[in-house]
Formats: C-alpha cells, sequence, structure tokens
C-alpha cells in the first residue's frame, strides 16, 4: 500500500506553504482526493509524478534560457580609446 499525505506535508516535502499546494492542486498540477470537503490527500504516486513534471519543465525552461541569451548574443566591440 502506498503512503497517503496531507496538504501540510506534502507542503514540509516542499518546503512551500500551504497555500501553494492548494494552489496546485486547484490547477490541476498536483493530482490529489478528497475525503470530505474539507480533508485533502494526495498520494505518494501524485507527489512523485508531480516532482519529476515539475523538473522536466525545470529543465526546459534552463534550455530556453540558455538559447534565448545564446541567439541574442552580440558580438561586443572594444574600442581602444587611445590605446
Amino acid at each position: 500500500m502506498q503512503k497517503i499525505y496531507t496538504v501540510a506535508e506534502v507542503a514540509k516535502v516542499l518546503r512551500a506553504k500551504r497555500i501553494f499546494v492548494y494552489d496546485e492542486i486547484r490547477m490541476g498540477r498536483l493530482r490529489a482526493f478528497q475525503l470530505s470537503p474539507r480533508r485533502i490527500r494526495i498520494s505518494e504516486a501524485a507527489l512523485e509524478e508531480y516532482l519529476a513534471t515539475r523538473e522536466q519543465e525545470f529543465e526546459k525552461e534552463i534550455a530556453w534560457q540558455a538559447q534565448k541569451s545564446f541567439s541574442t548574443e552580440r558580438p561586443r566591440v572594444t574600442r581602444g580609446f587611445g590605446r
């Protein structure tokens, strides 16, 4: 049987605030299920999937930023200023 986390436990794992976890659930980025109107739980598999997805998105962003800075970088022209 896999582990089930509360919103507070997931927030602790992510080192984030509980409102961030609620926002990620609301936006559909983090899968969760509701036991009652005030009891939301996240499975271990859902948390692992979320972390893997976020890592991939981060790597794509870094690659995009590197490509952007490389393609827009213009060669610098230096002038002697009397030298």
